[in-house]
């Protein structure tokens, strides 16, 4: 939720987050990791960084492209 609605979240979701029991620190870190990832990606596309690792492929998505 936080990324598709670009970082505005109700607070019925944060009462979600903290009911599935994260607190408040664990929240504060969660939305730094998705800023860092975010960020991160946004540096990669801009750089043309080359993946050196190999595509994973999904099973289930394959079967679903297939179909």
């Amino acid at each position: 939720m936080l990324v598709v609605s670009r970082g505005k979240v109700s607070e019925t979701d944060i009462e979600a987050v903290k009911a599935a029991g994260y607190g408040e620190q664990e929240i504060a870190e969660i939305v730094a990791n998705v800023a860092l990832n975010i960020f991160t990606n946004y540096f990669n596309e801009t750089a043309g960084t080359v993946v050196d690792f190999p595509a994973i492929e999904f099973p289930l998505a394959s079967r679903a492209a297939s179909a």
